[in-house]
């Protein structure tokens, strides 16, 4: 398999398991997330949720440098700015471990350089 198709079915992959990416009239990245767990809010149940890149003062309170690495403080401080529903501090912290792998890696994407998410796929 060479790295065009390579490319190609990981893009096929993360559409059929319910991943979509686009980009806002705003000029910021988005990315839908299933969930295995819905996530539960009131009478409402979601299934996935959408993360949009964030920017400048999402990062207030924590370091760039540690969202990049995956610390979990770091992340569980940014991903209810970024996510929609928002996802609180306590559901984060009650959320099924793959769940929360999966929005932490979203989130993590997002530092890639254009060529980096082209070569795995993860293009608009």
């Amino acid at each position: 398999m060479n790295d065009q198709s390579a490319t190609t079915s990981a893009a096929t992959d993360l559409e059929e398991a319910g991943y979509e990416r686009g980009v806002h009239d705003n000029g910021k990245a988005w990315v839908r997330v299933p969930l295995k767990k819905p996530l539960q809010r009131a009478d409402n149940k979601y299934s996935s949720v959408v993360l949009t890149e964030p920017h400048g003062s999402d990062y207030q309170g924590t370091s760039l440098s540690f969202v990049a690495q995956g610390d979990y403080n770091a992340l569980i401080t940014v991903i209810p700015r970024i996510s929609d529903p928002v996802i609180h501090k306590q559901d984060l912290q009650a959320m099924k471990a793959s769940d929360l792998a999966a929005i932490s890696g979203e989130v993590i994407a997002f530092f890639y350089t254009d060529a980096q998410r082209a070569a795995l796929g993860l293009t608009a």
